[in-house]
């Protein structure tokens, strides 16, 4: 029986730079729209930083008769305002078709942790 996708059973990725960080390139370079690999949950912040926002997006490419589209689609953002905040859509989570990044930047990186499946 497959588990059940939820916050509680998530993946936690430390992240504590600034810059963009891979951290799940699903399946091959075109994906069904029917078939989404994966859901993330939010950014749980450690440490705030100065001025340190955080963006997931979905790159998803697609296969054409003469090559192939990328499409990058923003699944959440935000500033990171206190340790113990949520950034993100926790705990119902946000499905992703293609590669999850986390875009990180700011004067001063902070510290979290990305929960995704």
């Amino acid at each position: 029986m497959p588990v059940q996708l939820s916050e509680g059973n998530a993946q936690y990725l430390p992240i504590a730079a600034n810059g963009t960080t891979t951290v799940s390139a699903e399946g091959p370079a075109s994906i069904p729209a029917n078939q989404p690999p994966g859901a993330v949950y939010g950014f749980e912040v450690n440490a705030i930083g100065t001025a340190w926002v955080v963006t997931a997006v979905d790159i998803v490419v697609q296969q054409t008769g003469t090559g192939s589209t990328t499409t990058t689609n923003t699944l959440f953002t935000g500033t990171a305002s206190a340790p113990g905040q949520m950034i993100g859509p926790a705990p119902l989570g946000i499905r992703y078709r293609g590669t999850l990044a986390v875009i990180t930047s700011g004067t001063a990186a902070g510290a979290g942790n990305l929960l995704w499946d």
